[in-house]
């Protein structure tokens, strides 16, 4: 039976007990229960004799303002039902047509709290006239406690799944999370400063939105970053160490190199490329503030974009503060993006370091976010910003950026994406704040974090159905 999925948001009210209920009504008599996972998803199912096309209207009031997908035909009858908020009443009308005939039944059930662990998300500001039109936006928090949220533009956390939390030095971490290309799931990654990995950590994972597991990948020695390939294929983010003998060294170190590593549907493994492959280390940062325990951080890949339709990656390599772009096919660099790369800054043009997340926009722009400093300044006086760039020739020139006037730091993991109106989310990660800026700078939206919480990543969502 194929499963149909939808969104729901609630406010803080009574529980109901009893989660299941069973209706009758002209022949039809559907189950309703809330997911085991996330109980803000009612799950609906019924039998016919017949087959039948069939489909529910459902929402938080009796005028049941929303609604499902039409199924194809059959006997047996699935849906969920999302966008709802938890401690809400759910009206729902079930209905299957048969030979031009409807039968339905209506219902109600109502969804629970979120989990006691789970981190406040609110909304500062809302200026519906400037807000683009995508309704939620979907992303990952990590802190205390880790979990995908889906978020609505009230505020309202209408889906949810809570993820394993691990605490303490060395502790796995989780890196992105990503609409899946090819069906109606979620995809997320999970790595550790191990470079063993004796606990298997390391992986890839797919869920579908009413909560099962619907894949696992192992990924060894992954970090921060993956990209889907399509067909079931991954690719990942992989420290390479080698021992190596720097310039003035006295003898060799251990040395994080990065490489971007292929994994097929049945689970082998390739190299498409490796940073040692490419060029030698000139410098590296000192083993303290390494990823990984004892061993130099050379590259610190950050991020891995993939865009089948030239063949290539775009790999932000942070501690060189480059962008590369990489012929998936010959495993060669392209194009090195920064002020040290074939493809330079534009005199005026704002120059970036310890970059996260660049990425081609649909104008073929370069965006991202980056560290910045104002004149002559030490690490400790940057902030975080968004930055767009236009490739003139060899060199970036700087189009667009917001928060040079605004004094936001963050430690790690910011991201900004372009939205479908023009405006653009900025999302300063592992500070908890995220916000909807114009062209102007104009902040149309805010979502905040509780302290202690961050946004690794949020992506705009614009349905709970296959296309996103």
């Amino acid at each position: 039976m194929k499963v149909l999925h939808i969104l729901l948001v609630a406010a803080a009210l009574p529980v109901v007990s009893g989660l299941l209920v069973g209706c009758r009504a002209r022949g039809l008599e559907v189950a309703a229960t809330l997911s085991e996972t996330t109980v803000t998803v009612v799950e609906l199912e019924w039998s016919t004799e017949a087959p039948g096309i069939s489909w529910v209207e459902y929402g938080t009031t009796e005028a049941r303002e929303l609604r499902t997908p039409v199924s194809q035909a059959s006997t047996d009858h699935g849906f969920a039902l999302f966008g709802l908020p938890p401690l809400s009443p759910v009206y729902y009308r079930a209905v299957t047509e048969v030979d031009g005939r409807e039968r339905s039944t209506t219902g109600e059930i109502w969804t629970q709290n979120l989990p006691a662990s789970f981190p406040d998300i609110q909304v500062n500001v809302h200026q519906p006239q400037l807000v683009s039109s995508e309704p939620y936006m979907m992303g990952l928090l990590v802190g205390v406690a880790s979990a995908i949220f889906v978020v609505d533009r009230q505020g309202e956390v209408v889906w949810y799944r809570e993820l394993d939390s691990f605490m303490g030095p060395g502790s796995p971490v989780y890196g992105d999370v990503q609409f899946a290309l090819d069906g109606n799931d979620l995809v997320f990654d999970r790595f550790t400063a191990d470079l063993d990995d004796p606990d298997g950590l390391n992986a890839i994972f797919r869920v579908a939105l009413t909560g099962e597991l619907v894949d696992q990948r192992s990924t060894p020695r992954a970090h921060h970053a993956f990209a889907q390939l399509g067909q079931g294929r991954y690719a990942y983010v992989a420290a390479d160490v080698r021992s190596y003998q720097l310039p003035d060294a006295q003898q060799p170190v251990d040395i994080a190199g990065d490489a971007i590593v292929i994994v097929e549907q049945d689970g082998a493994a390739t190299t498409a490329f490796s940073t040692w492959d490419w060029t030698v280390p000139q410098a590296v940062s000192e083993p303290w503030i390494s990823f990984y325990p004892g061993v130099s951080d050379w590259t610190h890949a950050n991020s891995l974009a993939w865009y089948p339709q030239d063949g290539t990656f775009l790999l932000s390599a942070g501690y060189i503060d480059s962008v590369l772009e990489i012929d998936a096919d010959s495993g060669q660099v392209t194009r090195q993006f920064g002020a040290t790369g074939d493809v330079g800054i534009a005199p005026g043009s704002t120059s970036f370091f310890f970059q996260h997340d660049p990425h081609w926009t649909l104008d073929d722009t370069l965006l991202m976010t980056t560290a910045y400093l104002e004149g002559e300044g030490e690490w400790e006086d940057s902030m975080f910003i968004a930055v767009e760039y236009a490739v003139e020739g060899d060199q970036l020139e700087e189009l667009w950026s917001y928060g040079k006037d605004q004094g936001i730091d963050t430690l790690a993991e910011g991201q900004a994406r372009r939205l479908a109106n023009g405006n653009t989310m900025v999302n300063w990660g592992f500070t908890g704040l995220c916000r909807e800026v114009t062209p102007q700078g104009e902040v149309a939206w805010e979502l905040e974090a509780a302290a202690g919480a961050g946004m690794v990543r949020v992506r705009p969502m614009t349905s709970f159905y296959e296309g996103y």
